[in-house]
């Protein structure tokens, strides 16, 4: 058997590249796996899909789940954009663009709307995305229960069963002590009116995309060998109780810096101001060459902030006032009224019990019912 050598790998690479033979980073066996996941992912979106996660030329957690779900789906013929926190110079996008050039001899784009495979890091593009283009995910935490719960085989036996009661919890805690979900970038998402599923840590302005899209989305951890779906046009809702809205990040009157939009997701720039997180479609709204009112409807301006209509904005002096909370007989401890009257939770009639989130907890027994906000 021969041993190799420098040069005699250097002249199989020069001969591969005049054949136009990409590099192979991912062998064609592995790659057949990963494209049966996607269609399991497919065939019941939000469902963890496992999969045999190969080693990449890229350290766990830096996107080696969405390079191993790239080079199996995509091909020579694919031109593939890819974006990191939306810019495309960034460190990771530039590296792994590379990587994917050189084993797909595929051609790369800057422009979302020639693209036919977007992989990103942390965002979705602000371009309206049509049914000819996949969007692929990297994303470090796959399961959304991992907050709540660490024994990987209670959160299967949870996600089985539907029953989601300790995020309920979770998010319950939030508004008590904050009077806001604090949870950010990764927020939860039900798909399909069945399986709650934790969305690579893209901002809450990207959530309502995915709901109802042309495209498909496929999310990939490497890490934890689980590759996730969103099939286009399924119906994608965050995680919200019914009485308090789920926000998108925005500030009246901040705009792009560069380009002046408002109607965009904006990240704050060293001194103190703000610009598109979308280098790509920032450069285009300078240059004229956007449809403003056709990006004005994707945008999720329906969840815009309202403090009024938050917990925080509403006087319930009994969830903080000890001495409005008395013993009520043989029924237990019930929140009082200053008048001495029971306080019903909004929406609910006397003497019915709290329904809980459809096609969330249903079948689970009254486990984990909906915590309703409760006004006084």
């Amino acid at each position: 058997m021969s041993i190799p050598t420098v040069a005699g790998l250097s002249a199989a690479a020069a001969d591969r590249a005049a054949a136009n033979v990409g590099v192979t980073i991912l062998d064609e066996q592995a790659k057949r796996e990963v494209r049966r996941a996607i269609l399991a992912g497919v065939a019941i979106p939000g469902y963890q899909v496992p999969f045999g996660s190969r080693e990449m030329p890229v350290a766990r957690g830096w996107g080696s789940g969405g390079l191993q779900a790239t080079l199996s789906i995509a091909g020579a013929e694919d031109t593939v954009k890819v974006i990191d926190q939306g810019d495309e110079e960034g460190v990771n996008a530039v590296n792994l663009r590379r990587l994917i050039l050189g084993s797909l001899r595929c051609r790369a784009s800057a422009d979302t709307r020639e693209s036919t495979l977007i992989q990103s890091r942390h965002r979705i593009p602000e371009d309206s995305l049509s049914g000819d283009q996949i969007v692929v995910l990297q994303v470090p935490v796959s399961e959304p229960l991992r907050d709540v719960v660490k024994s990987i085989r209670e959160a299967n036996r949870m996600h089985a069963e539907a029953d989601y009661s300790r995020m309920w919890v979770s998010m319950y805690e939030d508004l008590v002590t904050s009077g806001v979900i604090n949870k950010s970038s990764g927020y939860p998402v039900v798909v399909n009116h069945r399986h709650v599923m934790a969305l690579s840590p893209i901002p809450r302005w990207d959530v309502p995309r995915l709901n109802d899209a042309k495209n498909l989305a496929v999310l990939s951890h490497g890490r934890d060998k689980k590759i996730y779906c969103v099939l286009p046009h399924t119906p994608v809702e965050p995680v919200a109780f019914d009485d308090v809205p789920f926000e998108v990040e925005h500030t009246e009157g901040e705009t792009c810096v560069l380009c002046g939009s408002a109607d965009t997701y904006l990240v704050p720039t060293a001194d103190g101001r703000h610009q598109c997180s979308d280098t790509e479609w920032c450069s285009r709204v300078r240059a004229g060459d956007v449809d403003p009112e056709e990006h004005l409807a994707v945008a999720p301006r329906r969840y815009y902030p309202d403090p009024e209509r938050r917990v925080g904005a509403i006087a319930e002096p009994w969830l903080t006032d000890s001495a409005l909370l008395t013993t009520s007989g043989s029924e237990g401890h019930e929140p009082r009224t200053a008048t001495g009257g029971a306080v019903e939770p909004q929406g609910r009639v006397p003497g019915q019990d709290l329904p809980g989130p459809p096609g969330l907890l249903g079948g689970d027994g009254g486990r984990g019912r909906e915590f309703r906000r409760r006004s006084g």
